[in-house]
């Protein structure tokens, strides 16, 4: 049976060695595999993730007080429990509390650092292999207690530090990408989504896009033409306090699919800025909530503030729609 032991920064990273090393002297039936120590900017590391988690069948997720609030370990929970049975996810408690679990990491039992927790935890893993690999409850106990001392020294050993490495400095969460824009002071932000309702009035991320705009600003979206009446535009469309306009372009869908994979947002991006544009996408994976952004490098933002400018900057003209509020503009191809 495959286990898969994710970490986030050093310490977790040196608890999942332990585990990866220990586990077999005990189950001999499974093998561990971590989270790749070599994901970098620009590999697909979604491609790589998902090679790992094939064929998964357990998932335990290191957590220390350093990387509870990482986005990477986060990140790798939400993947863990689409290809993984909740049942069979354990975050594994390194000098941290119980109480101390928040958000994804909440929906799965968690086992602490301690002997007998451990011992339950290396139980729910013999049952969760096929009859004729499972260990009987007495010889496991055996093995487990021959075996315990070699793990407690190995964590024992490990240095309560952290030098902050790997942080995956490239990965955002939501509160991450608001705070990085409010030092950018954008004029203007672009959004590219192939689902308009998720940027709705009093949606999360409408929420995010307009804590990164000030007064004054503009906000435009980028969006595949199909089916929406005017009165839901109307609506997710209305102009917040402090925006000056909103706008709308509808791309034919055949085109925007094959030009926007995921959602993009795009800080300042008109071609008068001396300022470069930031440019952020959505991880395009099935996980909910998805909410993780990569910020992409400054030649590769310009590439993509062309390629979505290019598309908005259609031969069609972008005019006010009479039947809609005159304080924001949809532009549509005919």
């Amino acid at each position: 049976m495959k286990l898969f032991l994710s970490w986030s920064g050093d310490v977790s990273h040196q608890v999942a060695e332990a585990l990866h090393d220990w586990l077999p002297y005990v189950l001999q039936a499974i093998k561990p595999s971590m989270s790749s120590q070599d994901i970098n900017k620009g590999e697909r590391w979604s491609e790589k993730l998902a090679e790992e988690l094939q064929d998964t069948q357990y998932g335990i997720i290191c957590l220390t007080h350093y990387n509870l609030n990482k986005p990477w370990i986060n990140f790798e929970a939400g993947s863990l429990s689409k290809f993984v049975d909740q049942s069979y996810v354990y975050p594994f408690l390194f000098h941290v509390d119980k109480c101390a679990i928040s958000g994804p990491l909440l929906q799965f039992q968690s086992t602490i650092y301690e002997k007998e927790e451990v011992c339950k935890l290396v139980c729910s893993i013999n049952q969760s292999l096929v009859p004729q690999e499972q260990v009987g409850p007495e010889i496991l106990r055996e093995t487990f207690e021959t075996w315990w001392p070699k793990l407690e020294k190995a964590l024992a050993d490990i240095t309560d530090s952290e030098r902050g490495e790997p942080d995956y400095p490239w990965l955002y969460t939501l509160e991450q990408l608001v705070r990085s824009a409010n030092t950018y002071a954008p004029q203007s932000i672009w959004v590219i989504t192939h689902d308009l309702n998720q940027y709705a009035p009093d949606s999360k991320k409408r929420r995010m896009v307009e804590e990164i705009l000030k007064p004054s600003r503009e906000l435009r979206f980028l969006i595949p033409q199909f089916g929406m009446t005017e009165a839901i535009e109307q609506n997710l469309c209305s102009v917040s306090p402090g925006l000056q306009q909103v706008s709308i372009k509808k791309i034919p869908w055949e085109e925007f699919s094959s030009q926007a994979v995921t959602d993009y947002i795009i800080l300042k991006p008109t071609p008068n800025d001396m300022q470069p544009p930031q440019v952020f996408f959505e991880v395009p994976l099935a996980i909910e909530p998805r909410d993780y952004w990569i910020k992409v490098d400054s030649g590769a933002a310009l590439g993509f503030a062309e390629r979505f400018r290019k598309m908005w900057e259609r031969e069609e003209v972008i005019k006010p729609a009479s039947t809609l509020r005159n304080d924001y503009v949809l532009a549509s191809n005919p």
